[in-house]
C-alpha cells in the first residue's frame, strides 16, 4: 500500500475560502518542480534526437564541445527563467510583460509603461483593471543563475607534462631512462 500525500490543491483553505500564502507558494513550487523536470527532460531529448555527431564526447573536438555546452546552457537558462516566473506568481493568474519605460514625478509617484503580447489570453483582464489596484511581481532569475564550476571541455591539443631538472628525459628509451634514474 502506498501512502498518498495531500497535494497543495487538496489542502484545506482558510475560512474566507482562499488559499494561504504558504499554500500558494507550495502549489507554485510543485508546478515549478513538474515544469523543470519536463523542460530539462525535453532539453536532453532534443539533444539526443538532433545531435548529428556520432562521436562520443571525449572524441569530439573542443569547438564541438563548446557549441554543445552553449546550447545546453541556453536551454537550461530558459527553463530556469520559466520556473522562476511560476514560483514568483505564487499560483496566481499572471500576465507576462516587459517594462519598457518609467517616469518618476516630483510627487513620488512612478508611471510605468509595460508591454504585453497583444494575443495574450488575459489581455482583456489587464485592460479591464484600469484604475484598479494591480499587483506587479518582479520575476528576476539572476539569483538562480550560476554554476559550481564551468563545464569541462577537452582541449584539442593536450598539454605536455612539465619537465623539471630532476625529471628523467622524456624520450630516453634506455633502462635508466625508463626507471627514472640518471
Amino acid at each position: 500500500m502506498s501512502e498518498e500525500k495531500e497535494t497543495p490543491a487538496e489542502q484545506p483553505e482558510n475560512e474566507a475560502g482562499k488559499q494561504t500564502r504558504e499554500q500558494r507558494q507550495e502549489s507554485a513550487a510543485q508546478i515549478a518542480r513538474d515544469t523543470m523536470t519536463g523542460d530539462l527532460r525535453d532539453c536532453l531529448l532534443d539533444f539526443l534526437k538532433h545531435e548529428k555527431n556520432p562521436l562520443p564526447w571525449n572524441m569530439q573536438g573542443e569547438k564541438q564541445q563548446r557549441e554543445t555546452i552553449a546550447k545546453v546552457e541556453k536551454a537550461v537558462g530558459l527553463a530556469v527563467e520559466k520556473v522562476v516566473r511560476i514560483i514568483a506568481s505564487e499560483g496566481r493568474t499572471v500576465v507576462e510583460g516587459s517594462l519598457k519605460k518609467f517616469d518618476a514625478s516630483d510627487s513620488g509617484a512612478i508611471k510605468l509603461t509595460v508591454t504585453i503580447n497583444s494575443n495574450h489570453p488575459l489581455r482583456h483582464a489587464v485592460l479591464d483593471s484600469r484604475g484598479k489596484p494591480i499587483l506587479l511581481v518582479v520575476a528576476g532569475h539572476d539569483e538562480y543563475v550560476g554554476e559550481k564550476a564551468p563545464a569541462k571541455v577537452d582541449p584539442d591539443q593536450r598539454v605536455l607534462p612539465e619537465i623539471g631538472d630532476d625529471a628523467p628525459p622524456v624520450f630516453d628509451k634506455t633502462k635508466a631512462g625508463k626507471n627514472g634514474k640518471k
